[in-house]
């Protein structure tokens, strides 16, 4: 099922790539064997030398400003017509240095760690969702060489989300030329195009989808290992899309089996979703706070890094309100 696909012409490694349907992603996260086979699959030693000894968990990190442009025209509600969404930055400057501080972190601390545990990474399949991705990958990039090509840990990426896929046109895509080299997803590409079809409408020639905005979600030629699924739901007689919840479930379960034995760190940043998950008795907290609650839960700490440089408060309440009136550049 694990299919080695060759690395991206615009430059990377090769790569392990798992597609699977959901009901395949199901049959893995219901077996508590299976997770051993799939590590052992993607050829990922969990004894003896050079084997894992830590697990990072990278992300969420949203609200900055690829994530909130993901969709490269706004065609529905308030956006429509606008050209950007600005960040939660006070300038573009801002965000940059902010952005900046991540790169430091990643270099000096981050990538120093993975390297001298051999650890296994998680990644967001989509850089441009996930700051801590995105700056993650980069840094590798940019310091593959001192490694001699081969890096001494792993990067898993993971996604169900066709559908944002499929909404890139863009030719040159790395998800079209993953595609291309995946048999399993070769075979599966038309009850994915179909499925596309009955929730978008006909695609037009040029590879959109009428009345609905152009994502540039795409891979990063970087990750070592793709974790895939179609999302297609396996209960309907003609293809449709359905829930994460198997992929989800996959998902956890690799991760609880890994956390189970090695330490894990998660690590996140930005701005979290709202949006309440109704499955989970969390009121308040958005789909990414109560994975946080979770990890925390399991004993793994949860590490937040704060990316804004803070001024030094001081006055009273009224003299701090004027403060921020007057940095603002009017009333708050």
């Amino acid at each position: 099922m694990v299919e080695d696909v060759p690395g991206s012409p615009q430059g990377g490694p090769s790569r392990k790539v798992l597609f699977l349907t959901s009901a395949q992603a199901e049959l893995l996260a219901g077996n508590a064997g299976s997770m051993e086979l799939l590590l052992s699959a993607l050829e990922i030693p969990m004894e003896g030398p050079g084997s894992p000894k830590v697990t990072l968990k990278l992300g969420p990190a949203k609200g900055f400003s690829d994530h909130l442009n993901a969709k490269e025209n706004k065609t529905e509600g308030e956006r429509k017509g606008l050209d950007r969404i600005k960040p939660p930055f006070l300038s573009d400057e801002e965000e940059r240095l902010a952005e900046q501080r991540l790169d430091i972190f990643l270099a000096d601390v981050l990538l120093p760690l993975a390297a001298r545990t051999h650890a296994i990474v998680f990644v967001n399949a989509f850089p441009s969702s996930c700051l801590l991705t995105k700056a993650f990958l980069r840094m590798v990039a940019l310091h593959r060489g001192k490694w001699g090509g081969a890096l001494p840990f792993w990067i898993i990426a993971m996604t169900s989300s066709m559908q944002n896929l499929y909404r890139n046109p863009d030719a040159h895509s790395e998800w079209r030329f993953v595609r291309q080299h995946c048999r399993a997803w070769g075979y599966r590409d038309a009850a994915i195009l179909e499925a596309m079809r009955r929730k978008l409408g006909s695609p037009k020639q040029d590879g959109t989808y009428p009345n609905t905005p152009v994502f540039n979600h795409d891979f990063h030629p970087e990750p070592s290992v793709l974790i895939l699924s179609d999302n297609i739901d396996s209960n309907e007689t003609t293809p449709k899309f359905g829930t994460d919840r198997c992929f989800d479930a996959l998902q956890t379960q690799l991760v609880s089996f890994l956390s189970a034995k090695l330490p894990h760190v998660a690590i996140q940043t930005g701005t979290p979703y709202k949006k309440v998950r109704s499955t989970r008795n969390v009121d308040g907290f958005g789909k990414e706070f109560a994975g946080s609650i979770e990890t925390c839960a399991s004993g793994a700490p949860v590490v937040y890094l704060d990316l804004r440089r803070r001024e030094p408060v001081c006055g009273d309440h009224a003299e701090r309100v004027q403060q921020a009136m007057k940095k603002v550049g009017g009333p708050l």
